[in-house]
């Protein structure tokens, strides 16, 4: 089954792990991430896709670090949203 989670985790430095909420399927395989900067009153928003790598985050890049943390290479704020589309554990992902 593919899970689609939007998460906010705050204001976090790059590098850090990020844990996915309680209520979340636990992750078997990272497919896609989306970061969402929302609009303030003086900066406009933003939508950038990440790309998903198995090594320490660059910017713009997203790692799984386990089931149920990943790790960014960018720092996150208050305004940032983290769409997560997955493959949730004990799920099928192959053909």
């Amino acid at each position: 089954m593919v899970v689609v989670i939007a998460h906010a985790p705050g204001a976090v430095a790059a590098g850090t792990n990020i844990d996915i909420p309680d209520w979340a399927p636990k992750i078997r395989e990272l497919v896609a991430a989306i970061k969402v900067t929302l609009s303030d009153a003086t900066v406009a928003g933003s939508i950038a896709n990440l790309t998903v790598v198995s090594e320490t985050p660059a910017s713009g890049q997203i790692q799984l670090v386990d089931e149920n943390t990943y790790k960014l290479g960018d720092d996150t704020t208050a305004r940032d949203l983290i769409i997560l589309v997955y493959v949730a554990k004990g799920e099928y992902s192959g053909a």
